[in-house]
């Protein structure tokens, strides 16, 4: 996490953080995968293309 109102001891803790989270699904995915069951909640699938209502509809 980076941003204008961290320090940069604040940005080198969540960077750590953030290492070790990683870390901790990488470990966790490797535990399930071995069991055969996946635990994690399904991933959102996109089902079409929304469009904004003043888009045109011809691609002229």
């Amino acid at each position: 996490m980076k941003g204008p109102g961290l320090s940069k001891s604040e940005q080198a803790s969540y960077a750590q953080l953030d290492e070790l989270k990683s870390e901790i699904e990488a470990e966790c995915d490797r535990y399930w995968r071995g069991s055969g069951i996946d635990w994690r909640p399904l991933k959102p699938v996109a089902k079409g293309v929304v469009k904004r209502a003043n888009e045109s509809q011809s691609d002229d």
